[in-house]
């Protein structure tokens, strides 16, 4: 076994390769859409959001269609008969990014809520809402 090297248990002589014919290329189709903007997505899934999936099955076999929007239609049909909830976060992680796991606030008051005693917080939620109700909603207690 290599020392000092992540090898996964196999043993790896110094200058040996494990794939010597490197990594596999892309098909047409993969590279197309894996180089799609995040526009020309938005824009192919915008124009297709409320077509019946037998019309998106349509237009992707229609002839002369660009073979990225093909696939992508492909790929909308596959997620939307197999109910693929990750896959839709994928496709839309592809155009609007990764929401973030952590909020942040720049609020200065912040280290105050945090130090606050739960009942303390509890009764400061209530007037604030019994506040936006009365003041903004127009609601009357």
């Amino acid at each position: 076994m290599a020392k000092g090297r992540k090898t996964g248990g196999r043993d790896i002589k110094k200058g040996q390769v494990l794939n010597p014919n490197g990594r596999p290329k892309l098909t047409t189709e993969q590279y197309i859409f894996a180089h799609m903007t995040k526009s020309e997505l938005l824009a192919l899934l915008t124009k297709i959001w409320k077509m019946p999936v037998e019309e998106l099955q349509q237009l992707a076999g229609t002839p002369g269609i660009p073979s990225g929007e093909a696939m992508t239609i492909n790929v909308v049909c596959k997620i939307i008969e197999e109910g693929d909830v990750d896959g839709w976060e994928k496709l839309l992680q592809r155009i609007f990014g990764k929401v973030p796991d952590k909020l942040e606030s720049k609020n200065e008051t912040t280290h105050l809520v945090k130090e606050m005693p739960t009942q303390e917080l509890v009764e400061a939620g209530l007037e604030a809402i019994a506040f936006l109700n009365a003041n903004v909603l127009g609601e009357k207690q």
